[in-house]
């Protein structure tokens, strides 16, 4: 057997171009409407950044954990009596309505950059007692649905979510008839790599390409004293707030206390 030589610092480097550029390259396809890159983009943020017993991560191996990363995600309300999912954004407009990845939505002011621990085991997806991590998300979209392996199995939140609509999401087809919105999943991953775009080159930005959509951020159901519900969306930072104030969400209630 013949002996193992370290790959130099120059060659790390190499590898977090090439994987960076993996996961600008998926995501433009992503975009384009080839969703099944989502698969792709999920190897190689596994490649990135999991670290297991055996083996390191690629930004372990080159010191690049310690950054702050960049979070998009929208926390879930408390008392929100809904599913939730904190990087799926829900598109509406004249193609439809759908998932759709927010990526700097309106304005990319309020992310927050938190240390990798935190952003790495953030809740993106919540439904009855069950969640669901970035990490959980992005390696069962790796390990275990397509990216670099197809197990006979799913991780059991993952299998709710991406096969049988849990999150109880439907939107109305060309047709009128209510179907499921799919790939919440998927958008997801598509967010996350995102993130980590932002996180490591330097001004990226990214727009979605629905200019003729309006995107919310995420919904909710309350219950209001007397026993009515009342439902929620997010709304985006730029948009009338719904108080009727005539002000800016993002200078109304939606103003960081």
């Amino acid at each position: 057997m013949t002996g193992q030589i370290p790959q130099s610092r120059s060659d790390l480097e190499a590898h977090l171009e090439e994987q960076l550029g993996f996961l600008d390259r998926s995501a433009e396809a992503f975009d384009a409407g080839f969703h099944s890159e989502a698969k792709r983009m999920a190897t190689a943020i596994r490649v990135l950044v999991h670290d297991t017993g055996r083996s390191r991560s690629l930004l372990a191996q080159l010191g690049g954990k310690g950054t702050l990363f960049c979070d998009t995600s929208i926390a879930p309300e408390p008392g929100n009596l809904l599913p939730h999912a904190s990087l799926a954004g829900i598109s509406f407009g004249p193609a439809g309505v759908g998932h759709v990845a927010r990526l700097d939505g309106d304005d990319p002011s309020w992310f927050r950059w938190v240390e990798f621990d935190t952003w790495w085991n953030t809740v993106v997806f919540k439904e009855e007692c069950r969640e669901m991590t970035r990490r959980g998300l992005v390696l069962s979209v790796a390990d275990q649905d397509g990216g670099a392996h197809v197990d006979p199995t799913l991780n059991e939140m993952y299998a709710r979510i991406s096969r049988l609509n849990t999150l109880g999401r439907y939107g109305s087809s060309h047709t009128g008839v209510m179907v499921p919105l799919t790939r919440a999943e998927l958008v997801s991953v598509r967010q996350i790599a995102h993130e980590i775009l932002k996180t490591f080159k330097a001004g990226y930005e990214r727009k979605p390409h629905s200019p003729d959509a309006a995107i919310i951020g995420s919904i909710g159901l309350h219950f209001q004293p007397g026993g009515t519900t009342v439902p929620a969306a997010e709304v985006s930072r730029n948009s009338s707030c719904p108080c009727g104030s005539g002000k800016k969400y993002k200078k109304c209630h939606g103003k960081p206390s």
